[in-house]
């Protein structure tokens, strides 16, 4: 009987003990009980809505121009002229709406990415995307198979300069300035942020991305 009486006292205690817990307030102290349905709102603003969108519509842009020059490439068709453009352009604007979403949507942003991007410009789980997009531009900046190494690329660029420079009839002071010169267009030329400013003729309210580096 003692056996029963104290199991029958300490289901009592129970009871009570759960009837205290339900009349408790969820907010106790610094403990804050938030269910999920509560911790994100349950529809987006139009601002919101109208980011995703965009944001969406740039994924499929990025993989449709991705799996185009793939099947180009793969066919051995003729690319055009500036290949790799549009690949370039493409990736911007699926970061840029990525920005534009995050501004809007915060807790969009996500995991730090095997490239360090900043996140709030790139979505983790669009890394494939990437790397299909540094495979098909290494494929279209292959040099030709006849093409020389130099270990000194920059050196040969303002050597290259002068040389005309000389030959246009500068002398040697001003020839040097020309071959300096030289190396700044090289690199107005080859930087790809610089390059498709220049054609796009306009500029996003948010900064270019970063680079794709390995």
């Amino acid at each position: 009987m003692r056996i029963a009486n104290r199991s029958r006292f300490l289901a009592a205690i129970g009871l009570c003990g759960l009837g205290c817990l339900a009349a408790l307030p969820l907010n106790v102290g610094n403990l804050s009980f938030v269910s999920l349905a509560s911790a994100q709102p349950a529809t987006l603003t139009k601002s919101q809505s109208e980011a995703l969108d965009a944001y969406d519509k740039t994924v499929q842009d990025f993989k449709a121009v991705l799996a185009e020059r793939r099947a180009q490439i793969n066919a051995k068709q003729k690319l055009p002229d500036v290949p790799g453009q549009a690949l370039y352009l493409a990736r911007v604007s699926m970061m840029g709406a990525y920005k534009d979403l995050t501004d809007v949507i915060p807790s969009k942003i996500g995991r730090p990415n095997k490239y360090k991007i900043p996140p709030a410009y790139f979505d983790a789980a669009n890394e494939p995307l990437i790397d299909e997009y540094k495979s098909l531009q290494g494929i279209m900046q292959a040099p030709p198979a006849n093409a020389q190494k130099s270990d000194t690329p920059f050196k040969d660029v303002v050597d290259l300069g002068t040389a005309i420079a000389r030959i246009k009839g500068l002398d040697p002071a001003h020839a040097e300035v020309a071959g300096r010169i030289s190396l700044a267009v090289f690199y107005a030329e080859t930087d790809p942020r610089t390059r498709s400013a220049r054609r796009n003729g306009k500029r996003s309210r948010n900064p270019s991305p970063p680079l794709i580096r390995s």
